[in-house]
């Protein structure tokens, strides 16, 4: 984990050229990973610039973005937890705290496993009840506060955690038991600091989710992926394999553009490009109208749409523009056509004189670093379902 120092060291010197909030996640996993937070900043730049030329007042919002994700993030959770131990929500954890931020409940679907950690340990029984029984509805739940949810209805994980008989925790008395259960069997404990140099116990369970979760997960939206790809003349297997990669059916999903749900639709383009395409007006969906799952769908859907028969229509083999597309619902269109040529109608040109491996190829070499991966992580998800 990069501290508040490295972050502010690294990232408020290039805040004119990489600081949206999704750019500065980006920045620090980038960093975190490689080590150079000047070479994760300069990736970020590159897609950031073709934007801001188009819209120059957004260089302040984005700033200001940053600012507050500085306050809140590096904040309210820093303040508690310390620079080492600050979890966010993204794409494919869920992160709820509560408590004054002294508990939560972490979701990692990469992994397929559940933390619930707390400071306080009288307070771990309720964390992980609070966890277990989250709402099913995005909608019904604020990732960013420390605010509890209101219980009722059938939870998030149902069917996707087991208690200890192999039963889904459904009802409130089955979650109290299982809590009670880890706690007896399952508690451990580790000292952290804080910022200060204070030294606090963190109490906290692990528990897995089933094998068969992601499977769960995936088929609570299948009705969803075949009405809408049969709608927008789309592939199955590419719908899932674009939400798989997005947000592993991760209905929670967010990351800092701002971009929610399913298919992280950014609300501000790719929003307003399938809001207008939808409703046959312009218009820019809200939050809460993204963490509906059918509206995202519906919305991921009629982009892909509005890429392969509008922006790039023109390229003529089948696969060399699913990879188009695939690579522009990352990255942009624009991006795309400029990684062959800058004029459009000779990109589109020397795309179709192209073999499919050699525009795949160059795809991989020529976009963002984000999109070349996104594109080959894309193509093999899609694979598992044809």
């Amino acid at each position: 984990m990069i501290s508040r120092r490295t972050f502010l060291a690294g990232c408020l010197p290039a805040a004119l050229t990489a600081c949206s909030t999704n750019e500065v996640i980006r920045t620090i996993t980038a960093a975190a990973q490689s080590g150079s937070i000047e070479g994760a900043i300069s990736t970020v730049a590159s897609s950031k610039a073709q934007s801001w030329a188009r819209n120059p007042s957004s260089i302040e919002r984005d700033f200001k973005n940053l600012d507050s994700f500085v306050k809140k993030f590096f904040g309210d959770v820093v303040d508690v937890w310390g620079d080492d131990n600050a979890t966010t929500p993204s794409q494919k954890v869920f992160v709820k705290y509560s408590n004054k931020y002294k508990s939560r409940g972490v979701i990692d679907f990469e992994r397929s496993i559940v933390r619930v950690e707390t400071l306080v340990p009288d307070h771990l029984k309720q964390a992980i009840v609070l966890t277990v029984l989250s709402p099913d509805d995005p909608r019904d739940i604020d990732l960013f506060s420390d605010k509890t949810p209101t219980l009722g209805g059938e939870p998030f994980l149902y069917n996707q955690v087991h208690d200890q008989d192999g039963k889904a925790v459904r009802w409130q008395w089955r979650a109290n038991r299982f809590a009670d259960y880890l706690i007896k069997t399952a508690r451990q404990s580790r000292e952290v600091t804080l910022n200060n140099g204070e030294k606090k116990t963190e109490v906290f369970v692990e528990f897995p989710l089933i094998k068969t979760a992601t499977a769960t997960r995936q088929n609570r939206y299948a009705p969803l992926v075949n009405k809408y790809a049969a709608k927008y003349k789309l592939e199955r297997a590419l719908v899932y394999a674009i939400i798989k990669t997005e947000s592993n059916f991760n209905p929670y999903a967010v990351s800092w553009v701002p971009a929610y749900g399913l298919m992280q639709i950014v609300p501000t383009t790719a929003g307003r490009d399938a809001y207008k395409d939808i409703h046959g007006r312009s218009g820019t969906p809200s939050r809460d109208y993204l963490f509906k799952s059918e509206n995202n769908i519906r919305m991921g859907c009629a982009y892909l749409n509005i890429l392969q028969s509008r922006y790039l229509a023109g390229i003529k083999n089948p696969t060399t523009r699913e990879y188009c597309v695939i690579a522009a619902y990352n990255g942009g269109a624009g991006n795309v056509l400029r990684s062959f040529h800058n004029d459009r109608t000779q990109a589109i040109a020397l795309i179709n004189r192209s073999s499919p491996a050699s525009v795949y190829q160059r795809l991989r070499t020529k976009m963002p670093k984000e999109s070349q991966n996104y594109l080959k992580k894309v193509i093999a998800a899609k694979k598992n379902y044809v």
